[in-house]
């Protein structure tokens, strides 16, 4: 989407997000994509499937991680408030588990899953208050990381 910007790397005001592709669902599969995921969160099998890969944030809370969590960096959680594909406890976890000086999670409401992927800064639309927030948050913790 390299056209959202102009050259400058100015907003371009002329732009209009694309039409989503649309492919034939000629073998009707539709209806099964993602049953998998869904299969593994409720039967609880989501964690021991990919706990190796991601094994959450737990690891904060143990006094043996002191030193992992002294150098983790300061995490910035941005999430909509009518996200389904990610649920707030995620995020809130994630927060809570860091800590309030290591975290801090900032809800645009009105807004879904990656809500804010075709605004700029600049753009009034809802939700965007929260991210001028993080952007602002963001910009003390570089500043604060690099003194």
């Amino acid at each position: 989407m390299a056209d959202m910007i102009l050259q400058s790397g100015l907003k371009n005001s002329d732009f209009k997000p694309h039409a989503a592709c649309e492919v034939p669902d000629t073998e009707r599969k539709a209806p099964h994509r993602g049953i998998l995921f869904y299969h593994y969160i409720q039967n609880n099998l989501f964690v021991p499937v990919l706990g190796e890969v991601d094994p959450g944030f737990e690891w904060a809370s143990d006094p043996a991680a002191e030193t992992r969590l002294a150098d983790w960096p300061f995490t910035i959680l941005l999430q909509g408030d009518k996200d389904d594909d990610v649920d707030r406890d995620v995020c809130t976890s994630v927060a809570k588990s860091l800590g309030t000086t290591k975290a801090k999670i900032f809800v645009a409401a009105g807004q879904g899953h990656r809500f804010c992927r075709e605004s700029f800064l600049e753009d009034d639309d809802p939700g965007m208050d929260q991210v001028l927030l993080a952007v602002k948050e963001l910009d003390r913790a570089v500043s604060d990381a690099t003194r």
